[in-house]
Formats: C-alpha cells, sequence, structure tokens
C-alpha cells in the first residue's frame, strides 16, 4: 500500500528533474547565439510555469514559446543588452587595475549595476504573461521591479551569480560547470516562477487592463 502511494510522487519528481536538466540544456542552446538569449529566457520562464502546473512535455512547448515570444523579447534584449555589457566591461576592467581604485569610483559602478540587475528580468518576463509595447515593457519592468522588491532580489542574485563566479573566482566557477550546464538556470526559474505565482497574478492583469486602454485611446 506504501509503495503504491509512494510511486507516484517518486515517479513525478523523477519527471520533474528531468524536465528541469532539459530545459535547462534547451536554454543554454538557444542562448548561445547571444542575440537570442532574451527568447530563450522568456521561454525558459514560460515552461517553467507549465512544469510547475503539471505539464510533463516540454520540448515542444519551450520551442512553441520562443517562437510566439521572439520578437518582444528580442527588442527588449537590445535594449538591455549594451548597458549590461558595459557594466560588465567596467567591472571586468577594475578587477584587473593593478593599482587602488577608490572607493567612490566602486560605488559608481555598484549603484547602476543594482538597478540593471533589478530591472532586467522583467524586462525578458513579461513576453512570457502578454504582449505590449518597448516603451510600455520598460515602465513596466520598474514598475514590477519595485512593487515586488523581495522578489526582484531573488532574481537578480540568482542571475548575476554565475557572472560573478566567472569574473573574480573562475576556477570555482569552472569546478561547478555541472551545475550551471544540467540545472541551475532552469531551477532558479523554477523557483522564481513558484514565487511569482500569486503576487504576478494579480498584477498582470492590471498591467494588461492597462495595456489595454492605452490600446483603446491611440
Amino acid at each position: 500500500m506504501d509503495s503504491k502511494e509512494r510511486t507516484p510522487f517518486v515517479v513525478k519528481a523523477i519527471t520533474y528533474f528531468a524536465n528541469i536538466i532539459i530545459l535547462n540544456l534547451l536554454f543554454l542552446l538557444c542562448s548561445l547565439p547571444i542575440v537570442t538569449y532574451g527568447a530563450a529566457y522568456s521561454a525558459l520562464f514560460t515552461m517553467t510555469r507549465e512544469l510547475n502546473s503539471g505539464e510533463t512535455v516540454v520540448v515542444k512547448g519551450y520551442f512553441r514559446a520562443f517562437r510566439e515570444q521572439f520578437r518582444q523579447s528580442t527588442m527588449s534584449w537590445a535594449v538591455m543588452f549594451f548597458p549590461g555589457l558595459f557594466l560588465y566591461a567596467q567591472a571586468a576592467l577594475l578587477q584587473q587595475v593593478n593599482m587602488d581604485v577608490p572607493d567612490m569610483l566602486y560605488v559608481c559602478l555598484l549603484i547602476p549595476a543594482i538597478v540593471y540587475c533589478g530591472v532586467l528580468p522583467w524586462t525578458l518576463i513579461q513576453s512570457s504573461y502578454f504582449s505590449c509595447t518597448l516603451k510600455q515593457n520598460m515602465k513596466n519592468a520598474v514598475l514590477l521591479a519595485v512593487q515586488l522588491l523581495p522578489q526582484t532580489i531573488i532574481l537578480a542574485a540568482a542571475q548575476v551569480l554565475p557572472a560573478i563566479l566567472f569574473l573574480f573566482r573562475i576556477v570555482d566557477f569552472l569546478r561547478m560547470w555541472p551545475l550551471w550546464f544540467f540545472v541551475y538556470f532552469a531551477a532558479v526559474h523554477a523557483v522564481a516562477e513558484y514565487l511569482l505565482k500569486l503576487p504576478m497574478s494579480s498584477l498582470v492583469n492590471s498591467l494588461r487592463e492597462d495595456h489595454s486602454k492605452n490600446e483603446g485611446d491611440v
């Protein structure tokens, strides 16, 4: 009796973990061209939401979401890519400088970096919920980052951890390659989606209504 009761849970757990690995590999594969990172990120968030809702067929769904959300998420990523590249290049430069750097210079870099890391996930996640203009997307991203501050901190921290390790602790980063390659990104998205489920439902409905009103006014 106990074995029969435990079997469905064990099967579900194994299937869930296998799908996490599949989604992580799909995300890395679709992110390789760099320009497609936004669509890969949005599609990953969409499918972790489906996975948390009980979906078990993720490959077909991932590529469907990737295709449907490509335009909006790629435009958002194009806007965010160059500021992010500039900030990362500055951080790498400071890390390589063999001289004392004023603390104020670090502060001047840290503040925009924190803002950037807080806003970036929201610019890419929105396309998995609804369609909107680029201008509305950026406005929504700032509002979401502020209104859902605890979730923003989690998303930002999870997003920058691999980059920080790669920049400052390259040896540790390379030692952890199985984590990045098989699990990390999909698992982070799955946890983030679970934490966002309740607060996002009401906010998304509100943003959809605002977007519909703006389209109606136009």
